[in-house]
């Protein structure tokens, strides 16, 4: 049916009314996001205090959380998937602290990006931890012999969407300043640079899609590590030589301290390279292994600037004893671990000269260690040496064995018991009193026979939490 020219006025002049009634403001939603009618009644501090490392606990069943009704915490987003380096996970950080959490939901920055406040209901979620990180999770599952924390399902339940907010400022910090209460926290570390060997390196290995470590460092030789997903959208590029200012999340492997970029606006390294300590040799003052023990004070210690130390390497790689990024070394006053970023090549014997200016001195399972020295801190000055061992007794070694820690000890008509193979643990007897020789599965001489007589015993003297222990380099350290 064709319209007259009246009836389209008409018709015109009524859809034009109706257009004028429209509240476009009223239907327009909000472009910040609306806040909820929600408080929070849980700090990530308080939430991050419950948890036992290698733990997983039900947040709504722990004591000091009960009576409180619904348990509600609230953070701003610092860190999401937007870049790829942060995969079905984001970080929150309120006034107290940060965390990580897990979710299943791909592309989350669209609704969750990096200044988007929110609550989450806490009610049937988890605690746990990824290799010393505290995470929040949605349950736990058993998987390959192990108990894991699984991410949030239902994000509708437990996540509240709030209004966007300006995003966190860095907290700033040095490298040495970083402990355990800054774990996801968005810090700024400045006056850093890439070691020598990293500067013009890929972040991440973006054709194989794996994830790669670059170690970042002050102008005191402090170091930590910028770990990189292949995934990330600028895993390809390629790191910057100079020295300025890097932000990220503050991350841990284990005992490996880790930085994680959410883009490389988070890079901002354009200025002139420091000298780091100088390298091997330079101008360093050369002091004991003695000397560099009394500086530990507990915790986590720097060594001072312009500092380097010299020994005969008496553990032995090759054979599979210590793994591959440690070093024990020893002069004449003592010994002490050296633990590299990465695996080391340095060969029983060899004398090597390492600059430790700024170093951390911290303990592992109580075995005090020079730790993350980058390895080209170090080289070798001679080859072929060797160390005369401590003819002594377990009675003597237990009386003495803070001192004589990383040290080679020799001890005569020795026992063995609780095992018939060189692996895991064996009791070792002299007649003055027992104590324990590990050996780990991976060494060349694991599986072969303990013998059934006495014998001759040389070792290096560690420690694990609160035990001493004996650690053979190779087949040799043992005779009949």
């Amino acid at each position: 049916m064709k319209l007259s020219i009246l009836s389209r006025f008409v018709f015109c002049a009524l859809l034009l009314s109706l257009q004028a009634c429209v509240d476009d403001e009223f239907d327009a939603p909000p472009v910040n996001g609306e806040p909820p009618d929600l408080s929070a009644n849980v700090t990530i501090a308080e939430l991050k205090a419950q948890h036992v490392l290698g733990q997983f606990e039900e947040i709504s069943a722990l004591d000091v959380f009960k009576g409180r009704g619904e348990l509600i915490l609230r953070g701003v987003i610092t860190a999401d998937d937007a870049s790829g380096n942060f995969f079905r996970r984001f970080v929150i950080q309120d006034e107290t602290g940060a965390i990580e959490v897990l979710h299943t939901l791909a592309d989350a920055s669209v609704f969750y990006p990096i200044g988007r406040e929110i609550f989450i209901r806490l009610d049937g979620l988890w605690l746990g931890d990824f290799a010393g990180l505290p995470q929040l999770g949605g349950y736990t599952f058993f998987e390959d012999g192990f108990t894991n924390l699984g991410p949030v399902f239902d994000l509708n339940k437990h996540f509240v969407k709030s209004v966007k907010k300006a995003v966190p400022e860095p907290l700033p910090l040095a490298i040495f300043d970083l402990r355990d209460e800054h774990l996801s926290m968005l810090i700024r570390l400045s006056d850093v640079e890439f070691i020598a060997e990293d500067v013009g390196q890929p972040y991440a290995d973006v054709l194989g899609r794996q994830s790669l470590n670059r170690t970042l460092q002050d102008c005191s030789g402090n170091t930590i590590v910028v770990r990189t997903s292949g995934f990330a959208d600028f895993a390809a590029e390629l790191t910057p030589e100079g020295n300025g200012s890097v932000v990220g999340i503050f991350s841990t492997f284990n005992d490996t301290r880790q930085l994680l970029l959410r883009n490389l606006n988070d890079v901002q390294l354009d200025g002139e390279r420091c000298d780091a300590g100088g390298g091997p040799g330079g101008n360093a003052q050369r002091i004991s292994l003695a000397e560099v023990r009394q500086l530990y004070n507990g915790g986590t210690t720097n060594a001072p600037a312009d500092r380097q130390v010299r020994g005969i390497v008496i553990s032995d790689f090759h054979n599979g004893n210590t793994t591959g990024r440690n070093m024990v070394l020893q002069d004449s006053s003592g010994g002490i671990v050296v633990r590299f970023l990465d695996n080391h090549s340095f060969a029983l014997g060899d004398e090597v000269e390492v600059d430790i200016s700024g170093m951390e001195l911290s303990e592992f399972n109580n075995l005090l260690q020079i730790n993350n020295v980058p390895n080209d801190n170090a080289s070798v000055i001679s080859t072929g040496n060797e160390v005369t061992p401590r003819a002594t007794t377990i009675a003597e070694i237990m009386a003495n064995a803070e001192a004589w820690e990383s040290t080679l000890v020799e001890l005569e008509n020795v026992t063995f018991s609780g095992n018939t193979i060189f692996s895991g643990t064996v009791t070792v007897n002299d007649g003055t009193g027992s104590m324990i020789m590990f050996t780990r599965s991976a060494a060349t001489f694991a599986n072969d026979p303990l013998p059934a007589g006495a014998s001759k015993l040389l070792a290096m003297l560690s420690q694990f939490n609160n035990d001493y222990e004996l650690i053979i380099r190779n087949r040799d350290d043992l005779t009949p």
